[in-house]
């Protein structure tokens, strides 16, 4: 029977033992579209006010009871050790898996966003159902997705071959996606090592992708595995000094690679650091370099206090003469090419 010939608002409300439910997510729960939540909020609307929307389930035809809407309502339920939870029940003759699936997905479009780990998972359950076509021309815009099929394999290996900790990476947004890339072309040893190496030094979510690409980047062109470089003795020094905290060994770390990687852009780098120190800029007042030097464009940082004290700032600024050559201490600085 099909799903818009059901009126689950008119069904049954009843009492379902919770150790009934299949709630095993890897295996059991065919319709769960739910990857990296926090029970915690859901926990308390429970507590305070009791469970208002009851989940739907549907009891397949070897009998046993899938969640199809609710899955997080039941945990929480679990998690506040009650036994039963109110629900409704359809039979599997009353709806196929993938009207069931199709309930689900725009049930959960019309009150949520995804993060991408649940995009991914969505898109491999439709991909039981539908041509990899209809699934690019139909589902993937209303993921927020386009058209493309290469973008849609990249979702389905996400979800094939990351492990549980890379994927709770990219759902909270602490991997970016051009990351994920990058690590889904490792062997799946290097893959984890390098991400657990990010990890463990706390890296944020920018340095994490600058590390993971020039790693890739030095392993390729020195021909050394990924654990031997980041086993390096020069490495192994800066995650062992006892004087730097988590982010400042994290900074030396990727300082040092990559001017393993770049070598003459890091000299050249220094040097126009270098010019830039001898200008004599008031306190508080920094010239930043384009990254990697790529532009033409300089900026300007100054911290001030107060409009008395910016006022002084700019003006000393202003009179400082060695600013006027500063376009050909850039030159002496030298340029650099890849």
């Amino acid at each position: 029977m099909s799903s818009s010939n059901i009126r689950i608002s008119h069904m049954p409300v009843s009492e379902t033992p919770i150790q009934d439910i299949l709630l095993n997510k890897d295996n059991c729960a065919p319709y769960l579209m739910s990857f990296g939540f926090d029970l915690g909020p859901l926990k308390e609307s429970i507590q305070t006010v009791g469970l208002i929307n009851p989940p739907l389930l549907r009891r397949n035809e070897k009998g046993e009871l899938e969640v199809v809407l609710g899955y997080k309502r039941i945990l929480a339920m679990a998690e506040l050790n009650r036994n039963t939870v109110a629900s409704r029940i359809l039979s599997h003759e009353d709806m196929e898996p993938r009207d069931a699936l199709l309930m689900a997905l725009y049930d959960n479009l019309a009150t949520r966003l995804f993060n991408p780990m649940e995009k991914a998972l969505i898109l491999t359950r439709l991909g039981n159902h539908f041509s990899d076509k209809e699934l690019c021309d139909r589902f993937m815009p209303l993921l927020g997705l386009p058209r493309h099929v290469e973008l849609y394999r990249f979702y389905l290996e996400m979800e094939k071959d990351f492990s549980n900790p890379i994927k709770e990476a990219v759902a909270k947004g602490q991997l970016q996606l051009k990351s994920a890339r990058l690590l889904l072309g490792l062997d799946v040893e290097s893959r984890e090592y390098l991400f657990e190496f990010t990890k463990k030094l706390m890296f944020n979510i920018n340095q994490r992708h600058q590390l993971i690409d020039i790693v890739i980047d030095l392993a390729n062109i020195g021909g050394r595995s990924i654990k031997e470089l980041l086993n390096d003795p020069e490495v192994m020094a800066l995650v062992n000094d006892p004087r730097r905290n988590m982010p400042q060994k994290s900074r030396a770390i990727l300082a040092l690679l990559r001017a393993k990687r770049f070598p003459r852009l890091t000299h050249v780098e220094n040097q126009i650091r270098k010019k830039i120190a001898s200008l004599d800029l008031p306190d508080g007042v920094k010239i930043g370099i384009p990254p990697y030097l790529e532009g033409s464009e300089y900026t300007l940082e100054v911290s001030f206090k107060n409009g008395k004290s910016l006022f002084e700032k700019l003006k000393d600024i202003m009179d400082n003469s060695n600013l006027e050559n500063f376009q050909s201490l850039l030159a002496e600085a030298g340029t650099w090419s890849e």
